[in-house]
């Protein structure tokens, strides 16, 4: 796989428009990749899958995910900032917004994840850029658990302390030949410890697989 190191602001602008043009084409087939994955039909028709609750009358699951594409990818620094760039797009009140977001269930995310690296695995196949596996004949994985960022203050107790509630954690399975997230394990409960998800995670093992973790997997 080609890999881009450290790029000086000389090597741009001295003979640096093969970089430019070599950097443009990352960027389109980046964007490609995007649409094909976050394609508004697919994640609706995965959400109808999927969702256990929530309508969608208002807005289509789709159009949710649209927004936090543009924050995660940095086009807006916050939901409010994207929801007000396209307030006229999205043709909601800004709490119908966020009651909205506020009850995506977490096995909704978790299949959205399941979904797109199915669809990314066979990409990254024709493009035979796999690594090699570590180990003759075991299919690596890696989990690890993530607590999500504690920064919301929306809750009025909170607004007068630097104080925030932990709004959840992520257990997280990479196929690490492929570099692909294929599961994610969600919970609400942000104190929670990574071995109480651990009977999900047993799920998902197959036979011939190595999966790698941390002490905090450990019962």
């Amino acid at each position: 796989m080609p890999k881009i190191s450290k790029i000086s602001m000389a090597s741009m602008t001295k003979g640096g428009c093969g970089f430019l043009k070599y950097l443009r084409m990352i960027c389109v087939m980046a964007r490609a990749v995007l649409e094909r994955l976050l394609d508004a039909p697919r994640i609706d028709a995965l959400f109808a899958r999927t969702a256990q609750r929530q309508d969608t009358r208002e807005r289509m699951f789709s159009s949710l995910v649209q927004l936090m594409r543009a924050v995660v990818l940095g086009v807006h620094p916050t939901v409010h900032a994207a929801y007000t760039a396209n307030k006229e797009a999205i043709g909601v009140s800004t709490t119908a917004l966020y009651n909205k977001l506020d009850r995506v269930a977490p096995e909704v995310s978790a299949a959205l994840v399941h979904d797109s690296a199915a669809l990314a695995e066979p990409v990254v196949k024709a493009l035979r850029a796999s690594y090699p596996r570590g180990i003759p004949g075991y299919q690596r994985k890696g989990l690890d658990g993530n607590h999500l960022s504690a920064t919301e203050h929306r809750l009025k107790a909170l607004r007068g302390t630097w104080a925030a509630p932990l709004p959840g954690q992520a257990l997280v399975v990479l196929e690490q030949q492929r570099l692909l997230i294929t599961d994610v394990m969600l919970h609400e409960e942000g104190h929670a410890q990574e071995r109480s998800r651990i009977a999900q995670v047993l799920q998902r093992v197959e036979a011939d697989q190595l999966w790698i973790e941390d002490r905090n997997c450990c019962p």
